[in-house]
């Protein structure tokens, strides 16, 4: 759960739970499978890969 979702979004606990979620880890990107695929698209259409709940993409 993220505070700042909480505070300066006013999202509900359930709303911050169920939020796609992305970590990076110097040039590695992990993501969750909630992530939609448009963002998704718009990384690998700027030239980033990511690993986890959708694949990975180098």
């Amino acid at each position: 759960m993220t505070l700042s979702n909480l505070i300066d979004h006013a999202m509900s606990v359930p709303q911050v739970v169920q939020a796609p979620r992305l970590w990076t880890r110097g040039h590695a990107v992990k993501v969750k499978a909630s992530v939609l695929e448009g963002a998704l698209a718009t990384l690998r259409d700027r030239g980033h890969g990511w690993s986890g709940g959708r694949g990975t993409v180098p």
